[in-house]
């Protein structure tokens, strides 16, 4: 069971080459409102199809808000980061049109994040 939620967009549309900007927020459980300012630990697997089964990447992956651990974006797809005062974010880049989707997974949730450049 999660121990609280994560609010996010689950998809973005953009041109080939521009950021996309991607906050995950965390909320205490059974709150609308209350950020949880602990937050917690993310995993991010960028996968190249929506069955979430190929390893994608993108082009960068710069955190903006949170906590690094490791960004292996543009290499092996996968990025392990922590939520600061309630808030983790990332700007995401591919330089060609195509889309990856964000398998996004902490103990606050799981979602599927869509990310398009045309």
């Amino acid at each position: 069971m999660p121990v609280g939620r994560v609010s996010f967009t689950s998809s973005y549309t953009t041109a080939a080459g521009a950021t996309i900007s991607v906050p995950l927020v965390f909320y205490k459980p059974n709150a609308t409102s209350n950020i949880d300012v602990l937050g917690g630990q993310v995993e991010i697997q960028i996968c190249s199809n929506p069955s979430l089964l190929t390893i994608g990447t993108v082009s960068s992956a710069l955190r903006t808000a949170g906590i690094e651990l490791s960004n292996g974006a543009t290499t092996n797809g996968k990025i392990l980061a922590m939520a600061a005062f309630g808030t983790l974010s990332y700007n995401f880049t591919l330089t060609t049109a195509g889309t990856v989707y964000l398998n996004v997974r902490s103990p606050y949730g799981d979602g599927v994040i869509q990310l398009t450049w045309t």
